[in-house]
């Protein structure tokens, strides 16, 4: 049975700043995953940041601090009221839902107008290091990830993201960011690497066996391995009445060593930089 948890968090402390009110609060809590191989973490974030770290542990804990800024107190009561920490009990895990009037349970957004306040939720993470991750937050927030080796699904939109001692397989993607991350052995189903605007630098290990896909508009490709010029993907046709259509992805494919896995990395505004660890 799927379970809700609204989180009131513990006062902190306010003050004032440039005319505006500030409240800060502070959640602590574990969560045991004890007889879960691979646990599911899911953190779904608006403003903020998310910084999640694998360790030896059957726990989920967690840390995260709550700023709400307004020019009044009605705001800052209206807030506290609006948006909320939601923890919600998966099978096989658990999930951190920042829920607001603004958008539905499953993240589809509504329209709205201006609300008068900021809320703010940074998120602290540690999680079993064989977790599987679907982690993202939209503006005002970096997301570090370190020494995850489940598959992982990352996702930004104002930041950039920094992931550290991969050992799974998934997506990495943000609008306005660079894409940096380090494995600690390589994919081995298909993973994929965008944004729009930033460099993408992966490092994989030196024995990295892959075939890579690579776009990128206004930025050149480096890359420390030997590689192989694989033909481009043929054009897709599709058909409405009598018009017939023709798209070809301008992607250039490499393989390296016997190839494997299809690592898929697309930037417009950035350099692609490949590396051996």
């Amino acid at each position: 049975m799927l379970r809700i948890f609204t989180i009131a968090l513990t006062l902190t402390g306010s003050l004032v700043l440039g005319g505006e009110l500030e409240e800060k609060d502070r959640l602590e809590q574990s969560f045991s995953m004890a007889g879960i191989a691979d646990p599911l973490l899911v953190i779904d974030n608006i403003n903020g940041s998310i910084n999640l770290e694998g360790y030896a542990g059957s726990e989920i804990q967690l840390i995260v601090n709550k700023t709400i800024t307004a020019e009044t107190k009605a705001k800052i009561e209206q807030a506290k009221r609006e948006v909320n920490l939601d923890i919600i009990d998966l099978d096989g895990g658990v999930k951190f839902f920042v829920s607001t009037p603004y958008r539905k349970p499953d993240g589809e957004w509504r329209s709205h107008s201006d609300s008068g306040y900021t809320v703010r939720y940074d998120f602290t993470v540690r999680a079993p290091i064989k977790s599987r991750i679907e982690v993202s937050t939209v503006n005002s927030g970096k997301i570090e990830i370190k020494d995850i080796h489940g598959d992982f699904k990352v996702r930004n939109v104002n930041g950039g993201l920094a992931l550290n001692g991969l050992g799974g397989s998934g997506s990495a993607k943000t609008v306005n960011g660079a894409v940096r991350a380090t494995f600690d052995a390589y994919p081995e189903k298909d993973t994929d690497f965008k944004t729009i605007n930033g460099d993408i630098e992966i490092r994989f290990p030196q024995n990295l066996s892959a075939d890579l896909k690579f776009k990128t508009f206004n930025g050149e490709v480096f890359s420390d391995f030997e590689a192989t010029l694989l033909p481009s993907d043929p054009p897709t046709q599709s058909q409405k009445g009598k018009v017939k259509r023709y798209k070809a992805d301008v992607f250039t494919n490499f393989r390296i060593g016997g190839g494997g896995a299809t690592l898929t990395f697309h930037t417009l505004n950035g350099d692609i930089l490949i590396r051996s660890k």
